[in-house]
């Protein structure tokens, strides 16, 4: 299992829902959350982008 320093939890940024964790490498992926319905896309998301903006570890979208 990766140390908690190298993953970054993404969030749902409407309801707070947990998605998924990111560990690396670049994202190209659409999601729907389950609790609040709200759809997202995350298009060429680089893992330097995410951990720029991760505040504690997470990163809500």
């Amino acid at each position: 299992m990766e140390s908690t320093d190298t993953r970054i939890i993404i969030r749902c940024r409407k309801c707070n829902q947990r998605m998924f964790d990111y560990i690396s490498g670049d994202i190209n992926i659409e999601m729907k959350c389950s609790r609040c319905r709200r759809a997202m896309v995350m298009k060429n998301y680089t893992e330097s982008f995410l951990r720029t903006r991760a505040k504690n570890g997470e990163y809500r979208i």
